[in-house]
Order: structure tokens, then sequence, then C-alpha cells
């Protein structure tokens, strides 16, 4: 039988300008043949029935036919070329328009464009692995707004803005609480000794010996407890509408989650890999947008182990070194147990270490009391400012410049000039006398071992370059 990636269906915009990958299945060792326009290429299909065409590089807007064929069978679809990218992670990412601060105004004034998306199925809680459900690529309008990505809608209206003419396409691939660990394979934690062993070997020897009607019976439990609690919260909410979401956990607790380990629920090691990245994959994208990393500040310490693991994999799985745009995490008033300045620094560290991957600072577009801030806007259309660079292709950075007993000048790059708001967010080990800006670089006088920003989890924000972007969290120690 041939079947074709998911994302082959009508209207899959394809990446114009580029190398760029038709991949499926069908019976082993079988000549299949791909015809787009005047193209044609034909080759044998592997040992398990896969094959993976390499198409050249296609003109923006060209609309075609495609024609995928053995001697068994045919699939046609309909393509067209222009720029496609993938927004994944978990559940800031998935939050759709419909829940978004802007979405009666940008509802009003939405016109049937081209742009399409594809919003890849998620599984609830169990992974259902023997249900395979398939979506679709749907031209976006003010009936299907509400179900897109608010940060892809947001990213992608300012990309359309900076390319009016171009077919857009968008893929979202993510799904709330869900850790880094859920979205690379099995091997990937096995192969690295401390994921491994943090993580990994954990999960297995939690749910080693137990019959699927244990866990079964273990998630219906927790399921009524987590139901119970959100009803609860929403009851509250209501009742209460003078209180925070903060003041509502203090008096209520916070919601019981993750679940117990439990192999069959999208939250294990490598489930979410499994069910969502790799059926759609490889496939050829301008961009990987990548916001994820709110459930792991409870093993922050992890978090640079989990990136490189992603980073590599997608990569590997996508067979192109696909540019990496990494949303670091904004703020929030967490359980002083959960690590958010140590997932910030993997984050930033991951956009200085690895080719092609750039960072995106977030602090102020956060809540120190929701986890799940209603404004998109602001985040959405600076992930697609530094998309297209349009002020810069990345997001300020600071680095140390010098450090004497008595100064430190700290040069930040991205910026051309720096405001700091408040000076008392910048928190030193020793004393300090004066700070004053020059340009790009903030200069401290005084004395001590130690200078930091924005190391906490719901700082004060506070240090921002020339065109508003947050400078993004440090700590340097000499």
């Amino acid at each position: 039988m041939l079947t074709l990636n998911p994302l082959l269906t009508d209207n899959v915009v394809l990446q114009a300008e580029k190398d760029h990958l038709i991949n499926g299945v069908t019976d082993p060792h079988l000549q299949v043949t791909l015809t787009i326009s005047e193209l044609s290429l034909s080759q044998i299909s592997d040992s398990k029935g896969a094959f993976v065409f390499t198409v050249p590089p296609q003109p923006y807007g060209l609309i075609a036919g495609m024609r995928i064929e053995t001697k068994n069978e045919i699939q046609e679809l309909t393509v067209q070329y222009g720029d496609v990218f993938l927004f994944a992670g978990q559940s800031n990412m998935e939050y759709t328009m419909a829940l978004e601060a802007h979405y009666s105004e940008e509802l009003a004034q939405i016109k049937q464009d081209n742009i399409f998306f594809h919003v890849v199925p998620m599984p609830e809680f169990q992974l259902e692995l023997e249900k395979e459900s398939l979506g679709s690529w749907e031209q976006l309008g003010s009936e299907n707004l509400g179900t897109l990505s608010a940060v892809a809608y947001y990213a992608i209206k300012e990309h359309r803005k900076n390319y009016p003419d171009r077919i857009i396409g968008i893929v979202v691939c993510s799904k709330g609480g869900t850790s880094a660990s859920c979205w690379v394979s099995k091997a990937d934690l096995s192969e690295d000794s401390v994921l491994n062993e943090q993580i990994l070997a954990p999960f297995v020897e939690a749910t080693k010996g137990k019959e699927k009607q244990y866990f079964d019976t273990e998630f219906a439990t927790y399921l009524a407890t987590y139901q119970a609690y959100t009803e609860k919260r929403t009851a509250w909410v209501e009742d209460h509408p003078e209180l925070t979401l903060g003041q509502i956990k203090e008096q209520i607790g916070h919601s019981p989650w993750p679940p117990p380990a439990n192999p069959y629920l999208f939250n294990r090691p490598g489930g979410l890999y499994q069910k969502m990245f790799k059926r759609i994959a490889p496939f050829t994208f301008s961009s990987v947008i990548w916001y994820q990393g709110e459930e792991d500040t409870v093993i922050g310490s992890l978090y640079d182990h989990l990136l490189k693991r992603l980073i590599l994999r997608w990569r590997k799985d996508l067979m192109e070194q696909v540019p990496f745009y990494l949303v670091q995490l904004p703020i929030f008033k967490d359980k002083p147990q959960h690590d958010w300045p140590s997932v910030r620094q993997a984050q930033a560290q991951a956009a200085q270490t690895y080719q092609d991957s750039f960072l995106i600072t977030t602090l102020d577009c956060g809540e120190v009391e929701d986890i799940h801030p209603t404004e998109k806007a602001v985040l959405g259309q600076r992930v697609g400012e530094i998309l297209d660079n349009v002020y810069y292709d990345n997001a300020p950075v600071a680095r140390v410049a010098s450090w004497s007993d008595t100064k430190i000048v700290i040069t930040v790059d991205q910026a051309a000039s720096l405001k700091l708001l408040e000076e008392s967010a910048i928190k030193s080990g020793g004393t300090i006398e004066k700070i004053s800006i020059e340009g790009n670089q903030l200069i401290i006088e005084g004395t001590g071992h130690t200078i930091s920003y924005a190391w906490e989890n719901a700082p004060v924000v506070a240090l921002f370059n020339e065109v508003g972007y947050p400078v993004a969290p440090f700590n340097f120690e000499k």
C-alpha cells in the first residue's frame, strides 16, 4: 500500500527555492516515480518499503499537480511553493487564537489569503498507538482562525508583512504539559548517561513488571482527581473574581500534574516523538520555532542535555541542518523548586553553541501568576521579526568585556543602545556604587565576584535594547 507523509495532502506548502524532501512507504524493493510539472524522478523503495525523493528547488508561487506512483497504485495531490515553518513545543505554542486577548480584533479584519496551516493531530492522554488520525491543510480564514496557534499566527502575520506575495505554510506540532524528553527518542535518552540515569531509568523502574490493567486503573483514579481539580478551579474563578490565579492556587492547591509514570500516556519518554514528530519527518522547513521548557523547570539542570538531544535528533530526522529558533521562557512565579533560570540559560547557550540556532527573549511577555498569558501578539510579532531579521536575527545577549577589581564592563550583542529601567535589577555579590550605559555596554562600578540580572523565576524585567527586546538573563562569576 502506498502511504505518503501525512503532510503530503492537497494544498500542502513546500519550501521554495530549496532542495526539499518527498517521502512515503510502499512495498519493499518497488519502483516509485514522482512527477511534478516537467520533472520526473524514480527510485526503488528500501527493504522496509521507505522512499525519500530529493526534489530540486522550485520557484515561489508555483502551484502544480504532484503524482506519485508505483506499478500498483497512484496518488495525486496539489502542491504549492512558498515558505513553510514548523511551530513546535508545549502549551504556550499550542495556545490557540480563540483564547488570545486580541482574537475578536483579528477575526474582524482577517481576509482569506495564501496562508495555509496543518495542525499535527495530538493524543489526549493515552497514546492509542493503534489509531492513526490524519490532519489536513486548511486555508486560513475567519472560520478557522480560532484553531491556529496564536504565536504562529502573529509570527506569520509579521512574515506576511515582510513578504506580501509569498504563499506561506504553517505546521503546528505541539502538546501541552510535555517535557522535552517526550519529543526525543528513547535511544537518545539512553545514549546520554545523565538523561538515562535521571529520566529514562527511573521511568523504566517505575513501570516494569506491571500489566496494562494496573496502569488503566491507576490512570482512571488520577484522571478523576485531575478533572475534579479542574472543575473546582473553574468554579473558584467564577465565585471569586477578585482573586488572582496565584491566590486561587494558594487556596485550592496546584494542579495535580503530571500523571503517574505510565507507558501508555503521551508524556512518557519518547511518546510524542513517536506519535507526532516522527510521523511528519522528513520534511523540509524554512525554520523550526521551538517554545517549550515550562515542564522541565522541575529538572532545570538537565535541560541543556535535553535541548542538545532534541536539536540533533530533529535535524537528523528532517535530514538537514534546519535553523532552530528557541523561544526563551518568560517570567512566572513558580514553586521555588522549579528552576526557570537554568532552563533560560540552557536555551541561551544552545543558541550560541549550535550552528544556525537563534534565541528569542520573552521576559516581558509573561505573567507572574499565569503560566499561559492570553496576550501573544508581542511575542508572535517578535518571533516574526527575528525570523526575517527585521532588526536583528537574534535576541540581545550579554557577555563580559572586562572585569577589574572596581569595574565590570558588560557588552550586549544585538544592541546599538540599552535602556535600564531599574538599577536594582542588577545584582552583585559585592557592592554596586554606580551603573552607567555607553552604547551597548553596561558599566558597573563596584566590587564583587558575581554579577547577575533576572536570575529568578519571576524577576524584575528592566534591561532592553533599543528596539524593545529584553536582554537575556545573565549570571557571571569572576
